[in-house]
C-alpha cells in the first residue's frame, strides 16, 4: 500500500508539470491537436502494456498465478523508464531563478495561498476549474466503477474485462486524435460541450444495456469521450492560464480539481448502490455531474473565439 501511494504521488505530481509544458510546445492555434496527440500516445502506451501483460493474467488472480501477475508491474515500470527518457534528455525546460528557502514545505504552503489569491483575479479560469471539478468527477466515477459494473451487473469474466479495457484504450487513441483536430477547428469549449452530451448518452445506455456485446460498444464510445474530454479540457485550461503562472495553475487543475474530484462521485455511486441494491440506478445518477458541468461551462467566455477575432482583426 505504501509503494502504491508513493507511485501515485510521483505520477500525479509529474502530470502537473507535464501538462504545464503544453503552452510552451506549440502555439494557441494548435493546442487541441498537440494535446490530443499527447493523450493518444498515452492511451497507446496503456494499450501496449495491457496487451503485453494480458497473457500473464490468463489464469486469473489465483495463488499459483501470482508470480506471473508480479511480472506485469515490472513490465509497466520498464515502459515508464524507456518512454519517459526522451522527455528528460531532449525536452528543453525554461529555467527560472528560484530563491533558496530553508523550508520548502513552508514555501509550498505560501505558494498555494498565493495561487488561491491569484485565482480570484482570473474569474474565467476559476469558473472553468469549478466546471471541470464537477464533470471530471463524473468521468472518474465511470472509470472507477466500469469494471465493477461489468462484473456484477453483466457477469463479465476477468478476461472479458481486460478486453473491455483494451477497447476503451483503443477508442481513446482515436478519440484523442479526432477531437484534438476538432478542438482546433471549433475550440476546446465547444468540443467539451459535445463530449459531455456524449457522456450523458454513455451513462444512459449503460443503464439500459443487457448484453456484453452492447456494453463493449458503450465502452468504445466512453473511451473516445474519455480521451477527447481530457484533451480538450487541457487545451482550454492552457488558453485560460496566464503564461507566468502555468505550472502553478496547472497544479490546481490536475491536483486539486483533477484528482480530488473523484471523491464525491464515487461516494454517491456507492451510497446509491448500497441503498437501492441496484448499480444501474447508480450509473444513471452519474449523469447529474455531466449536466451540472455542462451548465457551468456555459458561464465561461470562449477564449478560442476571442483569439480568433483578435487574429482576424490583426
Amino acid at each position: 500500500m505504501i509503494l502504491f501511494i508513493l507511485a501515485n504521488v510521483g505520477f500525479e505530481g509529474g502530470i502537473v508539470f507535464y501538462d504545464a509544458f503544453l503552452p510552451g510546445l506549440t502555439s494557441e492555434r494548435s493546442y487541441g491537436r498537440v494535446s490530443g496527440y499527447g493523450f493518444a500516445m498515452g492511451y497507446l502506451g496503456s494499450l501496449t502494456t495491457l496487451l503485453v501483460a494480458m497473457p500473464l493474467y490468463a489464469a486469473g488472480f489465483i495463488p499459483s498465478n501470482l508470480g506471473n501477475v508480479r511480472w506485469s508491474f515490472a513490465i509497466a515500470a520498464g515502459i515508464f523508464l524507456v518512454f519517459s527518457a526522451p522527455l528528460f534528455f531532449f525536452l528543453r525546460d525554461h529555467k527560472k531563478h528560484c530563491e533558496y528557502r530553508p523550508s520548502y514545505i513552508q514555501a509550498g504552503l505560501e505558494r498555494v495561498n498565493s495561487t488561491i489569491h491569484h485565482l480570484r483575479n482570473y474569474r474565467q479560469t476559476a469558473r472553468f476549474l469549478l466546471a471541470f471539478f464537477i464533470y471530471n468527477d463524473g468521468i472518474l466515477t465511470v472509470i472507477s466503477f466500469a469494471s465493477l459494473y461489468a462484473q456484477q451487473s453483466l457477469s463479465f469474466t476477468l478476461q472479458e474485462i481486460m478486453i473491455l479495457f483494451a477497447i476503451v484504450q483503443g477508442s481513446g487513441i482515436l478519440g484523442s486524435i479526432f477531437f484534438g483536430i476538432v478542438a482546433d477547428k471549433i475550440g476546446p469549449k465547444k468540443t467539451i460541450d459535445i463530449n459531455l452530451i456524449l457522456w450523458l448518452l454513455v451513462v444512459t445506455a449503460a443503464f439500459f444495456v443487457r448484453s456484453k456485446e452492447a456494453f463493449y460498444v458503450i465502452g468504445a464510445l466512453a473511451g473516445s469521450c474519455l480521451g477527447a474530454s481530457q484533451s480538450a479540457s487541457r487545451s482550454l485550461m492552457a488558453l485560460l492560464t496566464p503564461k507566468e503562472r502555468e505550472a502553478e495553475f496547472f497544479g490546481f487543475y490536475d491536483g486539486v480539481c483533477g484528482k480530488s474530484s473523484a471523491v464525491i462521485g464515487t461516494f454517491l455511486f456507492g451510497l446509491i448502490s448500497y441503498a437501492t441494491g441496484n448499480q444501474r440506478i447508480s450509473i444513471l445518477s452519474v449523469g447529474v455531474f455531466f449536466i451540472v458541468g455542462l451548465v457551468l461551462l456555459q458561464q465561461i467566455d470562449d477564449p478560442f473565439l476571442a483569439t480568433k477575432r483578435a487574429g482576424a482583426a490583426s
